[in-house]
């Protein structure tokens, strides 16, 4: 997914003139976001499956393919779809859009410095920025894991919506955080690397030309 969410964030910020370097950068994140989801998502179904295989006799990446798609026909593969384009549209949107707003500070190149150079400054503000973004998204991912396995999800209503009395009370609130913890440590140390990575080896390139 992320070799589509870079070139098409790229791409975008290529074509997108007239407006200011902020509102490129978020119009180009949306871009790359929602090509990535288009791409990823039959692929993000078939991992979500996998993680639940005991329960639902899934094994092997093929093997669970052919069980969708026998049982269930090639719609199965976009399960969640439209829920996933509404919170992780915007969660990578949003992850792309903070590391270009963090990366003007001069924040990341401080801390960059105090770790004694070996981790970039596009590793600090993307880790920062993927940190944000999923804290702030958490509880609509959690909606769309739900969706892809084909659960129904006790805090949603009888109409699909978020069952906004019970998101009220505390319980609601910890309920849609369960787990927050481990994800903001993945999530955060997985888009230190990836932006980390792509910074360098874009460095490396221009240097080259």
């Amino acid at each position: 997914v992320n070799c589509v969410n870079f070139p098409m964030n790229e791409l975008c910020k290529s074509h997108v003139h007239g407006c200011s370097d902020n509102v490129r950068s978020m119009i180009s994140a949306f871009g790359g976001s929602f090509a990535g989801v288009c791409v990823g998502h039959p692929i993000d179904v078939v991992k979500t499956r996998l993680s639940a295989a005991k329960r639902f006799g899934y094994s092997g990446i093929l093997k669970t393919v052919s069980k969708i798609h026998m049982e269930e026909g090639l719609g199965a593969f976009f399960a969640g779809f439209r829920i996933t384009v509404v919170t992780v549209v915007p969660n990578v949107a949003c992850c792309f859009y903070l590391r270009d707003l963090f990366k003007q500070s001069p924040i990341p190149s401080v801390v960059s410095s105090r770790l004694g150079g070996w981790v970039n400054d596009g590793a600090v503000a993307g880790g920062a920025a993927g940190g944000v973004a999923a804290a702030l998204f958490y509880p609509v991912d959690a909606l769309k894991r739900q969706q892809q396995m084909g659960l129904a999800v006790s805090f949603l209503s009888n109409n699909g919506a978020l069952s906004v009395p019970l998101l009220r009370s505390w319980q609601g609130l910890l309920l849609c955080y369960r787990g927050l913890l481990p994800e903001l440590i993945k999530v955060t140390c997985n888009t230190a690397i990836m932006f980390g990575l792509y910074d360098m080896l874009s460095a490396k390139q221009h240097k080259q030309q």
